[in-house]
């Protein structure tokens, strides 16, 4: 899957400092980065806040109601 061609190309990236984001610039999107080792957790308006607050839902409603979902309903997740 070609992620470059799912993402708008005038798209601000916001990501904690994890190596292998540092593609992302050289891929010619607009990359902000917030560093979680130095405990900076919002710098302006960058941050993770939303997308962590996102999958901490996902992950509750899984564990708490279902338990476990198989890949067959999940397809996108075992291309």
């Amino acid at each position: 899957m070609n992620k470059k061609k799912k993402t708008s190309p005038d798209a601000v990236i916001f990501t904690d400092e994890m190596p292998s984001y540092n593609r992302l610039e050289r891929m010619g999107f607009d990359h902000r980065v917030i560093n979680h080792n130095a405990k900076q957790y919002v710098n302006g308006n960058i941050h993770t806040n939303t997308i962590e607050g996102f999958w901490s839902l996902v992950k509750r409603g899984i564990s708490g109601t279902y338990h476990h979902v198989s890949l067959r309903w999940t397809p996108r997740l075992g291309q």
